[in-house]
């Protein structure tokens, strides 16, 4: 996954991503930057167009 190489390479101040994806949810990206010690005390804001 390019996205997920350029986020564990970049450092970024938040982090907005959908809750669902093609390939994981918004949770699962959440889960897996937070095992990055650069990330551990970054927002994560999780979005939904879901009803």
């Amino acid at each position: 996954m390019a996205t997920m190489q350029i986020a564990l390479f970049e450092k970024f101040d938040v982090v907005v991503a959908d809750a669902v994806m093609q390939n994981l949810t918004g949770h699962d990206l959440c889960r897996i930057l937070n095992k990055n010690s650069s990330y551990k005390n970054t927002p994560f804001i999780i979005l939904s167009g879901l009803e």
